[in-house]
């Protein structure tokens, strides 16, 4: 769902790269690269900082028992009050939210979102994502790992 953060946000560590012949008259020299670097040992942490500052500036609090859960206090269309959840794991995001598109435009101004990222839930963190009818007539979500190709792991691992 969203883009990498590291082509947003800042990296805390500032390596220094000799200059390459790409840059003409200026190879040999030293340079700081402070933007958009991939695999340094703080990416990770970093990324989990851009995110932590963003959810916080939007008045989103982590939930206590999973920080990928995300959740704020909101009020309904007819005045109700309700919790809004943003459940985030790398680059996916599940909004749970009677505003779908408000929320994802509020996190679109952090992050660059995938091309149209409003639609049906049918896959998430990998797996097939269905709607199931309960007996007590409630519905629910249901996830399976049908999308993984277990048996081709299994031939990979032996």
């Amino acid at each position: 769902m969203m883009s990498m953060y590291i082509m947003n946000g800042d990296d805390t560590v500032f390596p220094f790269q000799t200059i390459r012949h790409e840059f003409g008259s200026k190879e040999g020299c030293k340079m700081l690269i402070v933007r958009a670097l991939y695999g340094t040992v703080t990416t990770c942490r970093d990324f989990c900082n851009c995110l932590r500052e963003c959810m916080k500036h939007l008045n989103y609090e982590f939930c206590s028992a999973d920080h990928d859960a995300w959740i704020r206090k909101a009020k309904r269309d007819d005045g109700t009050d309700y919790y809004e959840y943003l459940l985030l794991y790398t680059d996916d995001c599940l909004c749970v939210n009677e505003h779908v598109g408000e929320a994802l435009r509020e996190i679109d101004k952090y992050f660059s979102l995938k091309e149209n990222p409003i639609g049906p839930l049918k896959i998430y963190l990998g797996g097939k994502v269905s709607k199931v009818d309960l007996p007590s007539g409630v519905w629910t979500y249901a996830l399976s790992s049908s999308q993984y190709h277990v048996k081709e792991a299994v031939q990979n691992v032996r």
